[in-house]
């Protein structure tokens, strides 16, 4: 039997209509293959566009490992080969990857289960951060060269949002009047709410959009990699180990010494709590929100 060590498919579909499935996607070529998962990903699933990216990354990786070693077929693949891949894969982080993959590919797309099942993911190791000062907030805040890097750090340290939900805010995502942002990235895994940012952000970031000269609706034209080299620069010269993830933990943990209580921040932070207390007792409404934040009096430069 080529399918793998035991039948069967995914959960509520007919073995038969599931193998007639399978039989369909593995008659293609590698690359048409590819190409139907990554519609999968796309259709299916609801990946995000970053997520898809790595699955396709990582899933052409495992192909071309099992062509290196003795021309395996897709559908010939048993659990033991992807037991002796992920047994060279050395860092923990990587292995969760792969295996995330792996079962999208597997057991989502191709609806053979059997082959991942049994997997574990390796042991997450404890962090202990180290979260800057409000002075070294400030040190890096006065090492970045423009007004527009300024603005984009006041951002994401005074609202708690994501490096991809700032960088892929427009202009239509700023309410002025209430300084309120209403974030547009949503993904299958990841959610996003209303959020602030205070009023030294607004003020850098009206100077930036004064100071512009194009057309674009994007709030800060800046892409991924950009904004690395941007930050990368700052840490060098400060000696500061600032990121946006830093300052997003920076901002809840700062909220909450101000009195904020967790539920409202992981409003802010785009994490609808799903406690009683939270769900059928606590007002999440825009305008609470604003109440609750300005009262904090969260502040970066004085």
């Amino acid at each position: 039997m080529i399918w793998g060590e035991r039948r069967g498919g995914p959960r509520g579909a007919p073995e038969e209509v599931t193998r007639n499935r399978r039989l369909l996607i593995l008659s293609l070529s590698v690359k048409d293959l590819l190409r139907k998962y990554e519609n999968f990903c796309w259709v299916d699933m609801k990946y995000s566009p970053r997520t898809i990216k790595k699955n396709m990354r990582l899933i052409r990786n495992f192909l071309e490992w099992l062509h290196l070693h003795g021309h395996v077929k897709v559908n010939e693949i048993q659990k033991e080969h992807v037991r002796l891949f992920l047994r060279q894969v050395n860092s923990n982080h990587m292995y969760a990857q792969y295996l995330k993959s792996l079962r999208s590919f597997y057991r989502d797309f191709l609806g053979m289960p059997w082959v991942v099942e049994g997997f574990r993911y390796p042991p997450q190791a404890v962090k202990i951060r180290s979260l800057p000062s409000k002075k070294e907030l400030q040190a890096f805040y006065y090492a970045l060269p423009t007004i527009k890097d300024k603005a984009l750090f006041l951002m994401y340290a005074t609202s708690g949002l994501r490096r991809s939900e700032v960088l892929s805010l427009t202009k239509n995502n700023i309410d002025w009047s209430m300084r309120m942002i209403i974030p547009n990235h949503i993904s299958r895994t990841k959610r996003s709410y209303v959020s602030f940012f205070n009023d030294e952000c607004e003020k850098d970031l009206r100077e930036y959009l004064k100071s512009r000269r194009d057309n674009s609706n994007r709030l800060f034209r800046y892409s991924t990699a950009e904004t690395d080299k941007l930050w990368a620069k700052a840490r060098e010269r400060t000696g500061l180990n600032i990121t946006p993830q830093i300052l997003r933990i920076w901002f809840c943990q700062t909220m909450g010494e101000l009195g904020v209580p967790d539920r409202y921040i992981d409003a802010m932070c785009g994490r609808i709590p799903k406690s009683i207390l939270a769900r059928h007792y606590s007002d999440f409404s825009p305008k609470r929100l604003k109440q609750i934040y300005d009262k904090a009096g969260l502040k970066i430069l004085s």
